[in-house]
């Protein structure tokens, strides 16, 4: 099985929560953990590298990564490689504190909100959430950050409001940023539950190397280890939760 990957693979996560951060100058978190599972039971020897969310899959479009992770699917990214999904994702509104009115949806916090919300970018939005985005822009409460840890870090400094955010980024930054007392995360209809996975490069992989990957991603969601994976980061009930595409809040 060694031959099918004479090189190591060069996978790429970005900081987003549980999901990929670094410790100790490694990179750790579910997609770290996903992907070097997935490279041993192919026979192969990976290594992770930490990109800014924005750069990753310029690097990716270039050959310069041979596997993202914590991706959604996107017409311009299966242009480049090939999707293999492995678990549920979705943005919610994550506020700093609880608002004095109730937001059902992304559209009411822009109707009837008052605070700026950041964004991430070169995260993945539906239509219908950059539709919102577009409102907030309009009336100058929008502002873009590199990375979730800055959407964080201004508002444990008062100066966002919230931020949008999948669970697995927000269930470990709010605890970060002593954010968890006060915050509010509310599930828009905005943004439905979505399958995220790794791509793996069609400009850098050969087809025995994609098909050894893919059938290690696929047998992990089937027998259990990608739901291990994920328990050790939030807990039997919401990692099952999370994984269905349902929610623990």
């Amino acid at each position: 099985m060694a031959a099918t990957c004479p090189d190591p693979l060069r996978a790429g996560i970005s900081e987003l929560g549980y999901s990929g951060y670094l410790e100790q100058e490694l990179p750790r978190g579910a997609a770290a953990d996903v992907l070097r599972e997935a490279a041993r039971r192919s026979g192969c020897t990976v290594e992770l590298t930490l990109y800014p969310r924005s750069r990753l899959f310029v690097e990716f479009d270039q050959g310069h990564v041979d596997v993202a992770a914590s991706a959604a699917r996107s017409d311009e990214r299966d242009r480049s490689g090939v999707f293999i999904p492995y678990a549920m994702s979705r943005f919610d509104l994550v506020l700093a504190s609880r608002p004095a009115r109730r937001f059902h949806s992304l559209a009411d916090f822009v109707t009837h909100g008052t605070g700026t919300l950041n964004i991430v970018r070169g995260a993945f939005y539906t239509p219908d959430v950059l539709r919102q985005l577009e409102r907030l822009r309009s009336l100058a409460r929008l502002e873009e950050v590199t990375d979730f840890e800055m959407a964080f870090r201004k508002m444990a400094a008062g100066r966002a409001a919230g931020t949008l955010a999948p669970e697995m980024v927000s269930a470990r930054l709010l605890d970060q940023f002593s954010l968890a007392a006060t915050s509010h995360v509310i599930a828009i209809p905005e943004s439905p539950p979505m399958e995220v996975g790794a791509y793996l490069s069609r400009n850098s992989l050969s087809v025995a190397e994609q098909d050894a990957l893919a059938n290690a991603l696929r047998a992990m969601a089937q027998d259990g280890a990608i739901l291990a994976i994920y328990r050790k980061y939030l807990g039997d009930a919401a990692a099952r939760a999370l994984l269905s595409g349902g929610r623990r809040r």
